[in-house]
């Protein structure tokens, strides 16, 4: 799934996965992502605002919430998304390029068990992979940076450092986010992580808080 090389994604001005997502799914054909990972986004109910308030203003996953938020108080869809202005064809759009977890909350929440730095044993933070590899050694944001000779006294809050490229990348030299599937032993590749999983990776602590021992 990752497709591309390091230097062809800094020759594009990618530098974070949650871009990459968008450019990636963008053009995706005409499958429809939650059928292909056989998931299955929930249709009809009474919906609350605090249900549709849960994903980021601009995401897929709003628009598709909103829209059935919407339908519930007997209204119309009326969210754009990316260039998409007409709101029907929007959710259209939206609605190829939503992930639901189907344990409601990504990864339910949690962090698993065996998301450990290989070399010191952080855990409950952001952690890093080599890039073009599925399920490699994972790294905490100083491992990775001291294997790849990188500065990272910049990193900040979500996990994004200066780029040698320019701009802000999410990159250490050729570590990127390590995002769980919600299949045990496996990551998302760089370019097809899902919004809720950019979101959890996100919002885990960007340097190691605990370790254990490996």
């Amino acid at each position: 799934m990752e497709g591309f090389g390091k230097h062809e994604l800094a020759e594009l001005g990618v530098d974070s996965m949650s871009i990459m997502y968008n450019i990636y799914m963008a053009s995706y054909p005409t499958a429809n992502l939650n059928a292909a990972l056989g998931l299955r986004i929930q249709r009809g109910g009474q919906l609350k605002r605090s249900q549709v308030s849960r994903y980021p203003q601009g995401a897929a996953e709003h628009v598709v919430t909103h829209a059935r938020w919407q339908r519930s108080r007997g209204r119309n869809p009326s969210e754009p998304f990316l260039w998409e202005k007409n709101p029907r064809k929007a959710l259209a759009l939206a609605e190829r390029m939503a992930y639901f977890s189907p344990l409601g909350e990504y990864l339910g929440g949690d962090v698993p068990d065996n998301y450990i730095c290989s070399e010191c044993g952080a855990t409950d933070c952001k952690l890093w992979r080599e890039y073009q590899t599925m399920r490699a050694e994972l790294r905490c944001a100083p491992c990775a940076a001291r294997s790849e000779g990188r500065d990272i006294s910049d990193i900040d809050e979500a996990g994004m450092r200066l780029s040698e490229h320019g701009g802000r990348t999410d990159q250490i030299g050729w570590y990127i986010p390590a995002v769980p599937t919600e299949k045990v032993g496996s990551c998302w590749g760089y370019t097809a992580v899902p919004g809720p999983g950019c979101l959890w990776w996100e919002h885990l602590p960007t340097l190691p808080r605990q370790r254990r021992a490996v």
